[in-house]
């Protein structure tokens, strides 16, 4: 579903809380989350809610490549504690800046390329590669988060374009482990969000928009 807001409104709501507009929208992701995992779960069963943030390293490190040039980072909230909004907001602040310190960022890019250069993965066939990856990804990635929310910002088209396109929506293909994620794109006056699952209940969309509601938000939903 896509969801357009009004960007002064947002960007009013992230100064109320002295937080980036992607730090506010992922504190909605995670409470949401937790919210929904407390209703469904036994104290027994629950685990951390995390939820993976890119960021684009190509505004951190001048590159020509033209490949996929991004890391993550994964603010989490633990299942046995009470957080107050304020508190889920200052915590995933905290964990953003600590996380994307330039010389973390560098040492995380410098163990991907120490990895991608071990000559046993080089010399592995492709059909190996291809058979072993998804096990990786799923032990060391898709299993480490419960949802993605990737926000790339305001977009702004030359004038003789843009008085031609009305909206610009950023869509994603959910994860067929984590089952939910969202796309945030701004464009002139509005921010819209698009909401992708690969399950038919609707709830942690139905939360996330009921929170922006709840905090003064205008919000219109296109399902």
């Amino acid at each position: 579903c896509a969801l357009p807001i009004c960007y002064i409104q947002l960007h009013q709501l992230t100064e109320k809380y002295n937080a980036s507009i992607t730090v506010l929208l992922t504190a909605l992701y995670l409470e949401s989350m937790l919210e929904i995992q407390e209703e469904r779960l036994k104290a027994r069963k629950r685990k951390p809610v995390a939820i993976q943030v890119p960021i684009n390293m190509r505004k951190r490190i001048p590159s020509e490549s033209m490949r996929n040039f991004s890391l993550f980072v994964t603010p989490y909230l633990k299942p046995d504690k009470e957080y107050s909004f304020l508190e889920i907001i200052t915590h995933v602040k905290e964990y953003m800046k600590k996380k994307t310190d330039i010389d973390h960022l560098l040492s995380l890019e410098v163990e991907n390329y120490k990895t991608e250069k071990i000559l046993i993965v080089r010399l592995l066939p492709l059909i190996l590669k291809t058979i072993v990856t998804p096990f990786i990804y799923k032990a060391v990635g898709a299993n480490t988060f419960s949802g993605t929310i990737s926000n790339i910002g305001k977009v702004k088209l030359p004038g003789d374009m843009e008085k031609y396109v009305e909206k610009i929506e950023f869509l994603l293909g959910p994860c067929p482990i984590t089952k939910s994620i969202c796309g945030v794109i701004g464009y002139k006056d509005k921010i819209y969000f698009n909401f992708g699952r690969n399950i038919k209940e609707a709830k942690v969309e139905q939360k996330f928009f009921r929170k922006l509601v709840q905090l003064g938000i205008n919000v219109q939903i296109n399902a």
